[in-house]
């Protein structure tokens, strides 16, 4: 599996072997507002001016948030939902790497970045490690990979 950049502004679209599962929207250039086209669809926007929160809705129904922590880490809570709660922590900046725990701290998978200088995004090669399935797999790469973008966001705002 693997998350391709589509668009400079930030869109994605989730693949596995070649075929395109999802893609994430983004309404323009500076909104972190974000929508999926085609299938069941999933929406992200802002909570906050400052853009630390950021609301999730599947299909129409509040389903959690993701919250920017102070280090860094992204908290993505998906509790509304009944799906349980992840962080997302870089771990190598080199090569982007972030990490994706569940609350009890078991690495579920990894985004891997594979750098194209011919794109101004990045593309994840999503490797898994225990995933525990408590969750829709797709929804929450999608998520993540909002999540790895609001993180490149703001670090090139620092």
């Amino acid at each position: 599996m693997r998350i391709e950049s589509t668009a400079a502004r930030g869109n994605f679209r989730l693949l596995t072997n070649g075929r395109s599962n999802a893609e994430l929207k983004y309404d323009n250039w500076y909104s972190g507002k974000a929508h999926t086209v085609g299938g069941h669809s999933i929406e992200i926007k802002p909570a906050n001016f400052w853009a630390t929160k950021f609301d999730i809705r599947i299909n129409g129904k509040p389903a959690g948030m993701i919250t920017g922590k102070f280090n860094g880490h992204f908290q993505i809570d998906l509790s509304q939902s009944e799906q349980g709660i992840y962080l997302l922590k870089l771990k190598s900046a080199w090569r982007l790497k972030f990490s994706i725990y569940n609350e009890s701290g078991a690495l579920q998978f990894q985004l891997v970045s594979k750098n194209n200088w011919k794109k101004l995004n990045y593309d994840y090669e999503v490797i898994m490690e225990n995933f525990d399935g408590n969750t829709d797999l797709k929804n929450l790469l999608i998520i993540c990979g909002y999540a790895a973008n609001r993180y490149l966001t703001n670090m090139s705002a620092v």
